[in-house]
């Protein structure tokens, strides 16, 4: 059965920014930001890799703190929830939302 939601391939940034509000894990050199897709209420998350030490600072911002020969970088993240999206091409996952995060030294 659908979800409420059609799937629609779109960028957003204010999706972005609460995507960065997410709750974060470090698994390595990785930060893996989960929750529920500020779009489609699903739980998706968002894997960014950029170093040995981060925080999440505001306003989608990744901080690294013990890199600084690291120049700005940016990642593009999108919704990966397992939802079904009417309308999503069959080798797609998500709802079709994305942004950019952005990691800074």
């Amino acid at each position: 059965m659908a979800h409420g939601v059609a799937w629609e391939l779109q960028a957003d940034q204010g999706w972005a920014q609460q995507v960065a509000e997410f709750r974060s894990k470090l698994e390595g050199a990785t930060v893996v930001l989960f929750g529920l897709c500020p779009y489609c209420h699903e739980p998706m998350s968002a894997p960014v890799t950029v170093g040995p030490a981060v925080r999440m600072g505001a306003v989608a911002a990744i901080k690294v703190l013990e890199a600084p020969a690291v120049p700005p970088a940016e990642y593009v993240v999108w919704c990966n929830c397992t939802g079904d999206h009417k309308g999503r091409p069959s080798d797609q996952t998500g709802c079709g939302r994305y942004g950019l995060l952005q990691v800074t030294s």
